[in-house]
């Protein structure tokens, strides 16, 4: 495996189920742009044998299950890559409705609810969303870093 720097990193072995004669599986999960390298492996009395190696890609922008616990990590990655601020747009507008006014009738706790939300659904993933979040609340950057900061 490679980390984010491109050093080599050790691999991980894990076993497979089995979940009917001769059939296993395992089970994990790609978010878009993610990729694993696999090898199967398989035990015999003379040691281990290479079966089968590969690789996995997510890929797709379709989203198969909008429902997914995962969906929304899954849309950010999306929206990281391609530096598309409709999930960015789409996140603002939820945090207003969260508080339940416009930004102007917003006094500093409804700001640092709606900006909690934002990091939160890691809205700050996405390129340069400080700058266009601080703007749409019409604070400065130092301000919205320290209403992050308000809980820790």
């Amino acid at each position: 495996m490679l980390q984010e720097n491109g050093q080599a990193e050790d691999y991980l072995s894990e076993y497979m189920q089995e979940v009917y004669s001769g059939v296993f599986f395992k089970e994990f999960v790609l978010f878009f742009g993610e990729n694993i390298q696999y090898y199967i492996m398989e035990e015999s009395e003379s040691g281990e044998q290479l079966t089968e190696s590969g690789s996995l890609q997510r890929s797709d922008i379709m989203n198969d299950n909008p429902d997914s616990k995962y969906e929304i990590i899954n849309d950010m990655m999306i929206s990281m890559t391609l530096q598309d601020d409709d999930t960015l747009d789409h996140l603002i507008e939820e945090s207003v409705a969260l508080v339940g006014k416009p930004v102007p009738l917003m006094n500093k706790e409804d700001k640092v609810t709606a900006i909690q939300f934002l990091n939160d659904a890691g809205a700050f993933l996405i390129t340069k969303s400080g700058d266009k979040v601080a703007n749409y609340f019409g604070i400065s950057k130092y301000t919205l870093y320290s209403y992050i900061d308000v809980n820790k």
